[in-house]
C-alpha cells in the first residue's frame, strides 16, 4: 500500500493531537487521569527503563494488535531515551514515542504475515484471527477478551470461536454489519450524495438523511440479532423511525428524535424496498426512475444484472426518443413501454422495467404517492416467465417466492467479500457454494451465515504471495 504525503501529514497531525489530548504533562480532566492510569498504572516510575519498556510493550501489543518483537520494543525504548537526553520530560518523551506508534503502518494498516512458500495456503495466527473477526463484526480493534484468547492460543478452537461470535453479536458494537456492510452492499451510504438542495427543499435536513440511513441499517441489524430469515429484509412489516422520518413518511403518533420500531401493517411499505434511503438512491433528482430501480433490484439485491447489449452498443440506447421524452401527456411507464419497442432495448428493459414499475407508488425521495396527475399510479409488473404482481407488497412476495435463491447467493458473496476485505476470486466459488448450502439449511438466517464464514478456511487461512525485493 502507498500513502500520499498529504495523507501521512494528516495522520501525523492526528497522532500529535490525540497524544497531547490524552496524555498531557499534567492530567487535568477525569478522562485524562483515566487515560494516564490505563497507560501507566498507579505508580510507574518513568525514570526506570524497565518500567518504560513494560509500558511501551503493553501499548504496542494493543496498537499493533499482535505480540511485539524485541527489536521493535528496543527501538521504541531507544527513542524514548534520546528524547529524554534532548531535554524532554519523562512524560513528554513517552508522549513522543506514543505518537510514533500511532503513525506506524502496524497501527494504521491491518497487516498480516506472509507465508514461506509462495502460492501455498497457510493458517493465519491467533492474533490475526482476532483482528479479522473483530473488524468483520465490529469494524474496530479486538477487545481484551479477544486478545486474551489469542494470547492463550484458544481462539481458533471451533467451539470457543462459536461462543465468541455469539458474544460479539450481542455487543452494541455489532451494529456495524448494518451501518457499514449493508450500506455498502445496498448503496444507501450514497444517500448524502443524492440529497436535494436545502434551499429549495428545506425538509431535506442532515437529521432526516441520518435517520433514513439509520432506518435501513437498523432493519439489517434486527434481522441478524433476532435470528430471523433474511426474507425479512424484503417483506418486513415493521420499520424504525423517529418523529422527523415519520413525518416524511406521513405517519402519525411518533414523537422525539429517538429511532424506534413501528408497525407497517397498515402501510404500503414492506422491507428494504420501501425505505426512503433505497428509493432515493435509485432515483434521479426530482423524479423517479423505474429503470434505475429495476436495475438496482437485479444487480445490487439479487446479483443477476441484465445482459449487456451486443457490441457495438446501439446509439442512444439509454435515451428516449426526443418526441417521447418531451411529451408531458405520457406517463413514465408509457414512455418506457414505447422505448421497449426498440428491439435493441427490449432484452434488458423487459427484465428491468416491470420491477421498477412496482415502486412507482413512491416518489423520488421515498414519500408515498398513490396518485399522480390525478390518476392512480399503475404499479403492475411481471417477472420474465413469472406471475403478474402489483405494487411493492406484490413485488416483495414475488421476489421471495421466485428469486429467494438469488438473494441468498448474493448475500453470501457480498458478506464473504466484506469479511475477507477483498474481492472474491474464482477459487472462492466453492466456499460461496458451501456457505449457501449452510444458510439454506438454517432457514436462511444471516446469523448462520456469519458463523459459517468465521469457521470456513477462507476466513482462517490465506495464500502466501511473492514479495518484491528492492536493492539499495
Amino acid at each position: 500500500m502507498f500513502l500520499q504525503p498529504i495523507t501521512l501529514e494528516r495522520y501525523i497531525g492526528a497522532a500529535e493531537a490525540i497524544a497531547t489530548a490524552a496524555w498531557p504533562d499534567v492530567p487535568a480532566t477525569p478522562e485524562q487521569r483515566a487515560a494516564s492510569s490505563l497507560l501507566l498504572g498507579d505508580d510507574t516510575d518513568l525514570r526506570d527503563e524497565v518500567a518504560v519498556e513494560s509500558v511501551l510493550t503493553g501499548f504496542a501489543r494493543r496498537a499493533y494488535r499482535r505480540p511485539v518483537e524485541a527489536e521493535e520494543i528496543a527501538t521504541l525504548v531507544a527513542h524514548y531515551g534520546r528524547r529524554v537526553a534532548q531535554g524532554a520530560s519523562p512524560r513528554g518523551a513517552l508522549r513522543d514515542v506514543l505518537q510514533v506508534m500511532l503513525v506506524s503502518p502496524s497501527f494504521l494498516i491491518r497487516t498480516e504475515r506472509n507465508g514461506l512458500n509462495v502460492g501455498q495456503p497457510f493458517r493465519i495466527s491467533e492474533w490475526e484471527l482476532a483482528s479479522r473477526l473483530s473488524y468483520f463484526l465490529w469494524s474496530s480493534m479486538p477487545d481484551a477478551e479477544l486478545f486474551r484468547l489469542a494470547d492463550a492460543g484458544r481462539l481458533s478452537d471451533p467451539e470457543i470461536l462459536n461462543t465468541t461470535v455469539e458474544r460479539m453479536l450481542r455487543d452494541s458494537k455489532s451494529n456495524t454489519p448494518g451501518s457499514i456492510f449493508a450500506s455498502q452492499w445496498l448503496g444507501f451510504t450514497d444517500l448524502g450524495r443524492v440529497r436535494p438542495g436545502q434551499i429549495d427543499n428545506p425538509w431535506a435536513t442532515d437529521s432526516l438523511i441520518a435517520a433514513m440511513k439509520a432506518e435501513s441499517a437498523m432493519l439489517f441489524n434486527s434481522v441478524v440479532k433476532n435470528n430471523v430469515p433474511l426474507d425479512r429484509l424484503i417483506d418486513a412489516d415493521y420499520t424504525f423511525v423517529n418523529e422527523e422520518l415519520a413525518k416524511h413518511y406521513q405517519m402519525s403518533g411518533v414523537r422525539g428524535a429517538e429511532m424506534r420500531q413501528v408497525s407497517l401493517r397498515e402501510s404500503p411499505r414492506r422491507g428494504i424496498l420501501g425505505y426512503g434511503s433505497i428509493l432515493a438512491v435509485t432515483s434521479f433528482p426530482g423524479r423517479t426512475s423505474p429503470v434505475i430501480r429495476g436495475n438496482w433490484i437485479l444487480s445490487k439485491l439479487l446479483g443477476t444484472p441484465p445482459p449487456p447489449p451486443p457490441p457495438p452498443p446501439p446509439p442512444n440506447v439509454s435515451e428516449f426518443d426526443e418526441r417521447v421524452a418531451e411529451n408531458r401527456k405520457l406517463t413514465q411507464r408509457q414512455k418506457l413501454e414505447m422505448h421497449r419497442q426498440n428491439p435493441n432495448c427490449y432484452a434488458c428493459h423487459s427484465q428491468i422495467d416491470p420491477l421498477g414499475f412496482a415502486l412507482e407508488e413512491f416518489e423520488w425521495f421515498g414519500r408515498h404517492r398513490p396518485v399522480s396527475r390525478g390518476k392512480p399510479v399503475d404499479t403492475t409488473g411481471q417477472l420474465p416467465g413469472g406471475e403478474p404482481f402489483k405494487g411493492l407488497v406484490g413485488l416483495s412476495q414475488t421476489l421471495l417466492r421466485e428469486r429467494i435463491d438469488e438473494l441468498t447467493i448474493q448475500l453470501c458473496r457480498k458478506m464473504l467479500s466484506y469479511a475477507l476485505g477483498r474481492q472474491l476470486e474464482y477459487y472462492d466459488e466453492a466456499t460461496v457454494q458451501e456457505l449457501v448450502e449452510k444458510v439454506q439449511a438454517n432457514d436462511r438466517r444471516i446469523s448462520a451465515l456469519i458463523h459459517a464464514i468465521v469457521q470456513c478456511d477462507a476466513f482462517q487461512m490465506k495464500q502466501s504471495v511473492a514479495v518484491l525485493q528492492t536493492g539499495k
